[in-house]
């Protein structure tokens, strides 16, 4: 039995999801998991979601109108929304969408009531580290991603602090990879792909990932969690280096032979 169909059957609620960000990669697959047990969602998001058109509505997280009239009656929260990519300009655009976001979704959960929020944070809280860290790791984001993620679970938890019933999920995934990605997985796949990729260094670093299917199914299962303040990494072992990795590849696309590298 999959992952996703041990943990979405433990699922009831009592008013429809709010799935903010659930036009993209993650919040399509959580989507669909949902559906698939009946459970009423609702979408938010800027772009339109292109496999669930009639759940969605626009949202901005960062103005309250369009917030509040999507949480009213919701049964819990789930912000995947977030301001992610490497090239974004100005930075500033990281604050306003991951913090400012995060105070104006805690202000919609308490003016509809709602006293359940899921918020998917990121590994980049921690920065780099020479060995794996825990839940409990010391923080070090490198970024401006890393920076307002952690700053974001900071209002998340002042929120839930204000109510000791209230409940508070925070995952912290590694890299996602699956079927509609495009982001630093699906350049991999596309480089090793199509005969582009080089290796630099000896690929000892070891790689965390994560596959979107079971992410989905883990952000459902804490939907079933008690009051107070729950924190999870969220990481699927094991750990390959990137040459191992960059070679199973190899594999399983059928190409023969070693990647060729160049000294770091």
């Amino acid at each position: 039995m999959t992952v996703s169909r041990l943990l979405s059957d433990r699922v009831s609620v009592l008013g429809p999801i709010l799935i903010l960000g659930g036009s993209g990669f993650i919040g399509t697959r959580l989507t669909a998991l949902l559906t698939e047990k009946n459970i009423p969602l609702r979408i938010g998001d800027l772009r339109p979601s292109e496999s669930f058109p009639n759940l969605w509505t626009h949202c901005d997280v960062r103005q309250h109108e369009s917030l509040s009239e999507l949480a009213r009656g919701a049964s819990a929260i789930v912000n995947l929304a977030a301001e992610h990519r490497d090239d974004v300009r100005p930075l500033s655009r990281y604050h306003e969408t991951n913090v400012q976001g995060a105070s104006q979704v805690c202000l919609a959960a308490r003016n509809a009531g709602i006293q359940k929020i899921v918020f998917t944070s990121s590994v980049a809280v921690y920065g780099f580290h020479p060995s794996p860290v825990d839940e409990s790791g010391s923080f070090a984001p490198f970024n401006a991603y890393g920076k307002t993620k952690l700053e974001a679970e900071g209002v998340y938890r002042a929120w839930a602090a204000e109510d000791p019933s209230r409940r508070l999920v925070i995952v912290r995934p590694s890299v996602v990879f699956g079927e509609g990605n495009r982001g630093n997985a699906y350049n991999l796949l596309h480089q090793i792909a199509s005969g582009r990729f080089l290796m630099v260094g000896p690929g000892k670093n070891l790689k965390s990932m994560a596959y979107v299917g079971n992410v989905a199914a883990f952000l459902i299962h804490t939907l079933s969690l008690g009051p107070g303040v729950q924190i999870f990494n969220y990481v699927e072992g094991p750990d390959m280096n990137t040459r191992d990795l960059v070679e199973y590849i190899n594999r399983c696309l059928g190409k023969p032979g070693k990647t060729p590298g160049v000294p770091k």
